[in-house]
């Protein structure tokens, strides 16, 4: 996931930005309806990645390569 929305940023980050959002509220509504099937472990990491995407800043998205 990291890898795609890396890409998004650097083709459109406007778009970037407001899937990233989009999934966030998605992944928030997994949660809290007990639908979220992974760890929470995996749910923090993905919140953490869609909550550095859509802030607008792509400085805080972590470096896929590393």
């Amino acid at each position: 996931m990291i890898q795609l929305l890396a890409m998004l940023l650097s083709l459109n980050q406007d778009q970037a930005v407001k899937i990233a959002r989009t999934l966030h509220v998605f992944l928030h509504f997994l949660r809290q309806s007990g639908r979220w099937s992974g760890t929470y472990s995996s749910y923090l990491e993905t919140h953490a990645i869609l909550q550095a995407v859509g802030s607008d800043d792509p400085q805080l998205v972590p470096d896929p390569t590393t």
